[in-house]
């Protein structure tokens, strides 16, 4: 079996979306992570993120828990509607388990408590994304074998249909050669009548 070796693309390719109404901490986020070398688009309240999602994909998004519009997880249940695959990190200042256990409902792959360590953050978005493409690859290896899969079905009703087509024609070539067989017998087996 061939081992694959998960490359992660270049960051500058990846999306990252950061929701949060406190714009200096927004601001902030986006513009480090800009360093990074992400493609940050930014969100400060729950309707801005749902326009921006619905019209962009985001492979991670960083979302507040409270936002002037509504609470993160309200928003989180509106993507999930049309989108499983981007990996969703919530970040609040108010962190409690019923909120840490509602968000992990909602498949957030990662719960961060504000403020957060920037390097901390970095390798959650790292680990979020080495989630998604894997995710991603496993889907493109379900359709590949679906596809593999039909192949095989479609072969199998081929092999069958030829070895009917090749039966019938034995069995009608063999019968023929019994045939032949026994009136050669009769005639060999009939005293000659000279």
């Amino acid at each position: 079996m061939k081992e694959e070796t998960f490359i992660m693309p270049l960051k500058k390719d990846i999306k990252i979306l950061v929701v949060d109404d406190d714009t200096n901490l927004r601001e902030t986020m986006s513009e480090l992570l800009e360093i990074e070398g992400y493609d940050v688009y930014q969100a400060g309240s729950a309707k801005e993120c749902l326009d921006l999602v619905g019209n962009t994909f985001f492979s991670v998004i960083l979302m507040d828990y409270n936002l002037v519009d509504g609470t993160g997880l309200d928003v989180i249940k509106q993507i999930r509607t049309f989108n499983n695959e981007s990996q969703i990190i919530m970040i609040t200042a108010h962190a409690s388990l019923n909120a840490v256990v509602k968000a992990l409902h909602e498949s957030v792959y990662d719960f961060l408590i504000k403020p957060v360590d920037f390097d901390y953050l970095k390798r959650a978005i790292k680990m979020a994304l080495q989630k998604f493409y894997l995710e991603q690859s496993n889907r493109e290896l379900l359709q590949e074998l679906k596809v593999k899969n039909q192949d095989l079905s479609n072969l199998n009703a081929m092999k069958s249909k030829f070895f009917s087509v090749v039966s019938h024609d034995l069995s009608n070539s063999l019968m023929a050669l019994k045939m032949s067989f026994d009136m050669l017998k009769r005639t060999i087996a009939k005293p000659d009548a000279n």
